[in-house]
């Protein structure tokens, strides 16, 4: 029997989400999302039309304790 890791891993642990979904991760409002990556506490990427936020950043942002 193939045992299934609890945890994810770097292979399933997206390096870019969506400024809704950080948003989500943070416990926070999108429009206060909004305003971290406006003010560049949180990195973003532009794909296309769409904008992305690195999950490095707001692990970043955790681990200093909020926006500068």
């Amino acid at each position: 029997m193939k045992k299934i890791p609890t945890t994810p891993t770097t292979e399933t642990t997206p390096k870019l989400v969506t400024v809704p979904d950080a948003a989500k991760m943070l416990s926070i409002s999108e429009r206060s999302a909004w305003r971290l990556v406006s003010t560049g506490d949180l990195i973003s990427v532009k794909l296309g039309r769409s904008t992305r936020v690195k999950v490095e950043s707001i692990d970043r942002l955790i681990e200093r304790g909020g926006a500068a």
